[in-house]
């Protein structure tokens, strides 16, 4: 019987091994995945930012206006907070009858600083 355990105790210990290994393995490719996606949709999110601000700024309609805000919204819930704060700063600028876009544009310009630096944190995440 002794003989026996000798001799199926390294095959279980293996396959015990392996096993924990891939779950392990599986948990770090779903992090990276997980983290992979969250960045791009920063990215995403960030990017439809910056397009409906130069919409306004071609056409400065309601309806641009309310998309851009509708943008920095969707933005707001996964941005820093950092980012937050400058958001916070444009919706005024904004919702003005005439806004300043130089004011704005000064905003957008400090907003895609913060980007650069949500963006580079989630790639120093995922590393």
């Amino acid at each position: 019987m002794l003989k026996f355990f000798e001799s199926v105790m390294p095959e279980l210990i293996g396959g015990f091994m392996a096993i924990i290994c891939a779950v392990i393995g599986a948990k770090m490719a779903t992090r990276s995945s997980e983290t992979r996606e969250w960045r791009k949709s920063l990215q995403n999110a960030y990017a439809d930012v910056f397009s409906r601000f130069f919409a306004c700024m071609v056409e400065n309609s309601d309806e641009n206006a309310l998309a851009f805000i509708t943008a920095e919204e969707r933005l707001r819930l996964i941005c820093s907070s950092r980012s937050e704060q400058i958001i916070d700063e444009s919706i005024p600028i904004l919702a003005k009858d005439n806004p300043d876009f130089d004011k704005l544009g000064a905003c957008i310009k400090k907003l895609r600083k913060s980007a650069k630096e949500d963006l580079e944190q989630y790639q120093r995440k995922k590393c």
